[in-house]
C-alpha cells in the first residue's frame, strides 16, 4: 500500500502541473492589470480628476482581485481541473480586466490634452499581445478586445489625425493576435488532454499490475484459492460426492449450523435434514441425473448442533467427467434464509388477515371455503359454514361512535377465535359478519357448537363509557357436502339461514335444509332483489305515468299524473313493483330504487317543454318509508332538484301510509323540509293502516290517496261509502285534496264524485303510457277526457 502511494504521487504532480501553469499565469494576468491601471492613475494625476478615476479603478479593481483569487482557489487548491468547469467567473473576471484597461484612456481624452493618450493606448497593445499567452482559450481573448477594440474606435473619432494611426494599429495587433489565442487554446488543452489520459492509462496499468501480484502472492496455487474463495464466503461451499456424501464443506457452516467442517465430512445432508423435510431432499439426490433439477434452488430446514432449525436455500450443480455423461460429483451453495422466510411469512399473514380483528379476511375466507367445497365432492367428508351477525351492531355504532363499534369487533372477534380453536377458522365478512368454517363437522356437531357460541355471547355484555350492551348475534348454518355447486352457494345458504334467524327475533340459530319454507321464501326474495340491484344497475327500470283526473270541473285548469315503475329487462321479462317492493323492503334496497325513480323523473321534467309550459300542474313521485326516514335521502333529493333545475312546486311525493316509519321525528324533518322547498306531499293508501288518521293529523300532507280496497267495490258497499264521505268531509276541514284509487269504470267514477272525492285514478280513466311521451303531449288534448266530460253532459263546465 505504501509503495503504490508514493508512485500515485508523482503522477498526480504531473497531472496538475499544466494547470498549475494555468492558474499562475491567470494571477499573474491580475497583477499586471491591476497595477499597471494605477500606473495609468498615477501618470494622469493632476491632469484629469483624479478622484473620479481613483474612484472607478478600485469599482473595478475589487471584484477582478476577488474573481483571481477564487479562480485561483478553485485551480491550486481543490481540483487544478476545476480550469474548465469556471467559464462563466472567468469570462465575467476578462470583462472587468477589461474595464480596468479602457477606463484611464476614455480619462484621458476627456481631459482636453490627447497628447496624454499616447501612453495608455501603446500600453494596450501590450496588454493584447500578453492576454494572447495567457488567455488559453479565444472566447476569453475576445472578452478582453472587444471592448477595447469598441473603446479604442470610439475614442479615434475624437483624438487628432495625427493619432489615428496608432489607434489603428492597435486594434490591427489585436485582430492578429487571435489565432495566435486560438492556437495556443488548441495546443494546450490538446497537450492537458493527451497527458491526462496517458497518465490515466499507466496509473490504472500499473495499480493492475500490483493487484495481480498481491492476489498471486496470496493465494499461491489452485487447490489454495479455492479454499479462500470458499472460507471468505458467507454462504456454505460444499463438494458431494456422487451419492451426495460431503467431501468438502466451507467453514461458513459454523457460524451458521455450529458445526465444524470436520464434523460433517462422510456424512449425508439426511442426517441433518429436518424429518419434515427428508422428502424435498431425497427427490432432490434420486433425480440429481436430471439437469432441470439443478435449475432452481430448493429450501429445506437444517437441525443445527443446538437442536434449532434454520431455512437453508440451496443450489446444487453436477460436475461432469471429461467426455463423459455421468455425474461424478456435485457442488452445492447454501444460505440461511430464515430471516426472509419469516419476512414472507410475515407479509403472507398480513395479506390473509383483517387489519381491525386479526380474523382470517374475506379474501383467505374465499379460499378455504372453496378448498372445503373442493375436498367435499367425493362425499366422503362434510364441513360447516356458520354464518355470525351481531344483533346489536348498529345501534352501538350509532350512539357510541366507531370507536366503541370496532372495540366491540375487537372483543367478538377474540371469544370466537378462542371458542374455535384449532377445529376451524373465524372469518371477517365485514361489517359485523363474521363466518366460522369447521373442519370434518356434522351437521349436530355444528348445530351444538352453534349454540355454544350463542349463549357464550349472550351471556356476555361490552361496557363503554359505563353504558352496558348485550353482545348477542343471530346464526346461520350450512353443511358443505357433495350436494353444493360450489363455494357461493354454500355462503348462500348459510347468510339465508341467519337471515332467517334473525327475522324470526335475532339471538337464534337456523339451519339452512332442503325444502324448508322459510328458507325458500327467503331465498326467492334474495333473488328478487339480485334482479332490482342489477336492474338498477343496467337501467332497466321504466318510468311510465299515469293521469289524476279532476272530478269537479270537465276542463281543468292543469293536468296531473303519477309515474308508475316497472323493470324490464332485456330477455323481454317483465316485473311489476308488487312482485319486487317486498323484497327490496327486506333487504334495504328502497332508498336506492326511490333514488332512481326521483333521478329518472327529474330528468324527464326538464328535457320536456310540455311540463315547464303548458299547464302541468304536479308529478307524483312515490317514496317508501325507508327513504323518508333516511336523513341523508333529504340532500339527494336537493342535489337532485339543483341538478336538473325542475321547480319543488311541480313534484308532489307520495308516502305510503301502510309502512311502518320507524323514526318519527325523522319522518317529521324529511317531509317539513320538503313543503318548505315547495314540494306537495300526500299521503298514499289512505285507510289501510292503524296509524291513518294519526299520520294524516300530524304531518304536512297536501293531499290523502283513498286506499283502492274502499273503491273498488263501492257501488254495492255502503259502508265504505261512508268511510270515504268521512275522508272527504275531514279533508275539507283541513283543506286537504282527495285522490280515489283503482276508479275502474263509470258508475264508480260517479259516484266518488259525487261523495267530494276531488280527483280520480285508474284504468277507467286513463292508461299508463312512458313517461317522457306523456309528458310531452299537449295538455289541451290530455284534459279532454271524454270519460269526465260525459259526467258534466254534452256541455261541460
Amino acid at each position: 500500500m505504501a509503495i503504490s502511494q508514493q508512485s500515485a504521487q508523482p503522477t498526480t504532480e504531473l497531472e496538475n502541473r499544466p494547470y498549475k501553469a494555468a492558474a499562475s499565469l491567470l494571477l499573474a494576468d491580475a497583477v499586471m492589470s491591476v497595477g499597471g491601471s494605477f500606473a495609468f492613475v498615477w501618470l494622469l494625476y493632476g491632469r484629469v480628476d483624479s478622484s473620479w478615476l481613483l474612484m472607478w479603478q478600485l469599482c473595478a479593481s475589487l471584484p477582478a482581485i476577488a474573481l483571481a483569487a477564487y479562480l485561483y482557489t478553485q485551480i491550486i487548491r481543490k481540483d487544478p481541473k476545476q480550469l474548465q468547469r469556471v467559464q462563466v467567473p472567468l469570462f465575467i473576471y476578462r470583462l472587468i480586466l477589461s474595464a480596468i484597461w479602457t477606463g484611464p484612456q476614455f480619462f484621458a481624452i476627456f481631459s482636453g490634452d490627447p497628447g496624454l493618450y499616447v501612453i495608455p493606448a501603446y500600453l494596450a497593445g501590450v496588454s493584447f499581445v500578453f492576454n494572447a499567452f495567457i488567455n488559453l482559450s479565444i472566447a476569453r481573448y475576445f472578452a478582453v478586445f472587444a471592448p477595447m477594440a469598441a473603446a479604442l474606435i470610439y475614442i479615434t473619432q475624437l483624438l487628432p489625425e495625427h493619432f489615428h494611426i496608432l489607434s489603428h494599429l492597435t486594434i490591427a495587433l489585436g485582430f492578429l493576435l487571435i489565432p495566435a489565442a486560438y492556437a495556443m487554446e488548441r495546443i494546450f488543452f490538446g497537450y492537458l488532454g493527451a497527458n491526462e489520459e496517458a497518465m490515466r492509462y499507466k496509473h490504472a496499468s500499473a495499480k493492475a499490475e500490483r493487484q495481480i501480484e498481491n492476489i498471486s502472492l496470496a493465494l499461491g496455487d489452485s487447490q489454495k484459492r479455492l479454499q479462500l474463495v470458499a472460507d471468505n464466503s458467507h454462504d456454505i461451499i460444499i463438494l458431494h460426492d456422487k451419492d451426495g456424501k460431503y467431501l468438502f464443506v466451507s467453514n461458513a457452516v459454523t457460524d451458521i449450523t455450529g458445526y465444524y467442517p470436520s464434523d460433517l465430512i462422510g456424512n449425508k445432508p439426511s442426517d441433518y435434514v429436518y424429518h419434515k423435510d427428508q422428502a424435498t431432499l431425497k427427490k432432490r439426490f434420486e433425480e440429481h441425473g436430471r439437469h432441470t433439477l439443478f435449475n432452481t434452488p430448493s429450501r429445506f430446514r437444517f437441525v443445527c448442533k443446538d437442536g434449532s432449525l434454520v431455512w437453508m436455500e440451496t443450489i446444487t450443480r453436477p460436475i461432469k467427467g471429461i467426455g463423459q455423461n455421468e455425474n461424478l460429483a456435485m457442488v452445492s451453495s447454501s444460505r440461511d434464509v430464515t430471516k426472509q422466510i419469516e419476512f414472507e411469512r410475515n407479509l403472507q399473514k398480513q395479506a390473509q388477515l383483517d387489519a381491525l380483528t386479526g380474523c382470517y379476511n374475506r379474501s383467505e375466507f374465499d379460499r378455504r371455503l372453496q378448498r372445503m367445497v373442493t375436498n367435499a365432492k367425493d362425499g366422503t367428508q362434510a364441513h360447516a359454514l356458520i354464518y355470525v351477525d351481531l344483533d346489536q351492531f348498529k345501534i352501538i355504532n350509532d350512539s357510541c361512535g366507531h370507536q366503541a363499534g370496532d372495540a366491540l369487533l375487537i372483543d367478538v372477534s377474540r371469544r370466537l377465535k378462542n371458542l374455535t380453536g384449532d377445529k376451524g377458522a373465524v372469518a371477517r365478512l365485514g361489517g359485523d359478519e363474521f363466518a366460522i368454517l369447521l373442519n370434518n363437522c356434522s351437521t349436530n356437531d355444528a348445530s351444538r357448537f352453534a349454540n355454544q357460541l350463542r349463549n357464550h355471547l349472550a351471556s356476555q355484555d361490552f361496557e363503554h363509557n359505563q353504558q352496558f350492551f348485550s353482545m348477542a348475534a343471530s346464526f346461520g348454518i350450512a353443511i358443505i357436502d357433495d350436494t353444493l355447486d360450489g363455494a357461493e352457494e354454500a355462503l348462500s345458504r348459510a347468510d339465508v339461514a341467519c337471515y332467517v334467524a334473525k327475522a324470526a327475533g335475532r339471538n337464534g340459530i337456523h339451519l339452512w335444509l332442503d325444502g324448508d319454507s322459510m328458507v325458500s321464501g327467503h331465498t326467492e326474495s334474495i333473488l328478487m332483489a339480485s334482479k332490482v340491484k342489477q336492474a338498477l344497475d343496467n337501467d332497466e327500470v321504466k318510468c311510465y305515468g299515469q293521469l289524476v283526473v279532476p272530478l269537479e270541473v270537465a276542463r281543468p285548469g292543469a293536468t296531473h299524473c303519477e309515474v308508475l315503475t316497472a323493470i324490464e329487462t332485456e330477455d323481454g321479462q317483465r316485473l311489476t313493483p308488487d312482485r319486487y317492493l317486498p323484497a327490496l323492503e327486506k333487504f334495504g334496497l328502497s332508498t336506492e330504487y326511490d333514488h332512481h325513480v326521483v333521478a329518472t323523473t327529474l330528468k324527464a321534467m326538464s328535457r320536456s317543454t310540455t311540463s315547464q309550459e303548458m299547464g302541468w300542474g304536479w308529478v307524483s313521485i312515490n317514496l317508501s318509508a325507508q327513504t323518508v326516514c333516511n336523513p341523508p335521502s333529504l340532500d339527494i333529493i336537493k342535489d337532485l332538484f339543483q341538478r336538473y333545475s325542475v321547480p319543488p312546486t311541480s313534484v308532489c311525493f307520495e308516502i305510503t301510509e301502510t309502512a311502518q316509519l320507524q323514526n318519527m321525528s325523522s319522518a317529521l324533518t324529511f317531509m317539513t323540509s320538503l313543503h318548505e322547498m315547495g314540494c306537495m306531499l300526500a299521503l298514499d293508501d289512505f285507510g289501510s293502516g292503524h296509524s291513518s288518521f294519526e299520520h294524516l293529523l300530524n304531518l304536512p300532507f297536501d293531499i290523502v290517496k283513498i286506499d283502492g280496497q274502499f273503491i273498488t267495490n263501492l257501488t254495492n258497499n255502503s259502508s265504505h261509502q261512508s268511510i270515504v264521505k268521512s275522508v272527504c268531509d275531514l279533508a275539507t276541514q283541513l283543506d286537504i285534496l282527495t285522490v280515489a284509487e283503482m276508479v275502474e269504470d263509470a258508475p264508480t267514477t260517479e259516484l266518488v264524485r259525487k261523495l267530494g272525492v276531488k280527483y280520480g285514478q285508474g284504468f277507467y280513466l286513463a292508461g299508463r303510457q312512458p313517461l317522457e311521451e306523456l309528458l310531452d303531449t299537449p295538455t289541451e288534448l290530455l284534459q279532454l277526457n271524454p270519460k269526465v266530460l260525459q259526467l258534466f253532459g254534452d256541455k261541460g263546465q
